[in-house]
């Protein structure tokens, strides 16, 4: 679990902020890929967008205790009539969440873990008052223009589309695959003028008040108070993106498809960033075929991708980014969103890879409500993944023992591929073969054993040994 107080706090500014990296930027590179950004092949054609109302956007907040946070806000700034005086500031915390207590280096387990907890810099509510009507409207019109059938495909969207755009790819001859370490801390002015730019061209008529929003985003100063144990905290940040923002998601998922689509077009072209020109982008676009979120990246060339890929990945270090990358011939090595693809008889579907999912799945951060009934809602929404051995089984399983409680099914993120509303196709021998090539520790008796495991619980809560589950954490990225 991640700890709370003022250590772990400060801990978490110091790295997510602060944190040195290796990072030439390339400042050509950037000024040129502004000068296409608006080009056909990356956001040719891309209309003016109309911002909503306030009230409009914060009908669309989701979560009901933070949507009375805002109009309350709202309120109080109508009858102020003017910014509250911490309008400048950002107050962090850390992100509550599961963490892993092991990790696996040369495929022996250990618990010799430690963490730094990942940080949330959230701006002043008045300040998404004026930003949110603009940027939420923005994001949705981007995963419009850059849909699945586009090259670059900004895959925040529903499980059913990306197992279209992944059956659509699935004959490439390589993939290549990237996340950025620290990627908040890594983004510069060049990247912001970038963004903003496009904004412009998106509102050309927005007002003073969204800039200046946009200005105090870019370099955040932190002001917090840790009532329980009397510490207070400031800090000013240097250029980074502050994960609190509207725009947190569209500015990452804007920042790594066109670096991904202009690092490609210039390694194939056999050029610098800084020369590419729009026919590079557009021959790009008949070679690869490039799926964002944030900073999770896949890319499906139909070409042999390790030829050009250390001048890819060069490429992506002149935008700033420390690039964590792999690639493969085989589809079956491919991890996107936490999840990797499985073979059945009715086809490809994503779906979590089961070390992962297994590893965090049944356990709340906090006591939460009806216990029974939350984890037999997780178990429904896991059982909709029939094409998933042993994670749909043991749920399936689970929501037969809590067959007299009503299941609580929490509603999750669209972009991931395992929050299903429909079942798949069930797994069969054929995703046993695949699995066996991906996990190499995988035999198909291991999961004749575990199923025979699975099918003998009797009661809840039960501890199980599972032969695959214990393969794929030793291999997954948890």
């Amino acid at each position: 679990m991640t700890a709370l107080g003022a250590r772990p706090l400060a801990e978490a500014i110091a790295y997510r902020v602060f944190k040195a990296y290796p990072a030439i930027i390339d400042h050509e590179g950037f000024q040129r890929t502004r000068q296409l950004l608006l080009s056909m092949p990356l956001l040719g054609g891309f209309e003016q967008v109309e911002p909503w109302d306030v009230w409009t956007w914060l009908k669309s907040v989701v979560n009901g205790r933070r949507r009375k946070q805002l109009v309350r806000a709202h309120h109080l700034l109508v009858e102020r009539g003017q910014p509250h005086a911490m309008f400048q500031y950002i107050s962090s915390f850390v992100k509550t969440e599961n963490l892993p207590l092991i990790k696996v280096s040369n495929d022996v387990i250990s618990c010799d873990v430690e963490y730094v907890a990942r940080l949330i810099q959230a701006p002043h509510d008045e300040t998404h008052l004026i930003a949110g009507p603009y940027l939420k409207p923005l994001t949705l019109a981007l995963k419009s223009h850059w849909g699945y059938k586009n090259w670059v495909f900004y895959a925040s969207t529903t499980p059913e589309k990306l197992d279209a755009w992944l059956r659509e790819n699935q004959h490439a001859t390589s993939y290549f695959w990237s996340d950025y370490s620290a990627f908040d801390a890594t983004w510069s002015h060049d990247a912001w003028d970038m963004v903003e730019g496009f904004y412009a061209h998106v509102f050309p008529d927005a007002p003073l008040s969204f800039w200046e929003v946009l200005q105090i985003w870019r370099s955040p100063r932190g002001k917090m108070k840790l009532r329980r144990e009397e510490v207070s905290m400031w800090y000013v940040a240097e250029v980074c993106n502050a994960s609190g923002r509207d725009d947190t998601a569209l500015a990452n998922a804007l920042l790594n498809g066109v670096a991904l689509a202009m690092s490609f077009a210039a390694a194939l072209a056999g050029v610098p960033v800084s020369e590419v020109r729009v026919r590079d982008l557009a021959a790009a676009s008949h070679k690869v075929r490039i799926a964002i979120v944030g900073d999770d990246s896949l890319c499906c060339c139909d070409f042999e991708v390790s030829e050009y890929a250390e001048r890819v990945q060069a490429n992506l270090e002149g935008f700033g980014l420390v690039v964590k990358a792999q690639q493969s011939r085989n589809l079956w090595d491919v991890t996107f969103l936490g999840s990797m693809p499985y073979q059945t008889s009715g086809g490809l579907f994503w779906g979590p890879t089961i070390g992962r999912r297994m590893y965090k799945a049944f356990w709340q951060a906090e006591p939460d409500g009806h216990l029974p009934s939350w984890t037999k809602g997780v178990a429904m929404q896991l059982a909709m993944c029939t094409h998933v051995p042993i994670l749909s089984d043991v749920a399936k399983r689970v929501t037969e023992l809590l067959a007299r409680h009503s299941g609580l099914v929490q509603e999750g993120a669209e972009f991931r591929p395992y929050h299903r509303t429909e079942p798949t196709v069930p797994w069969d021998d054929t995703t046993v073969e695949w699995l066996c090539r991906r996990y190499v520790a995988l035999s198909p008796g291991m999961f004749r054993r575990d199923l025979c495991v699975i099918g003998a619980i009797e009661r809840l809560p039960a501890v199980i040994h599972s032969e695959v589950v214990l393969a794929c954490v030793a291999a997954d990225d948890l």
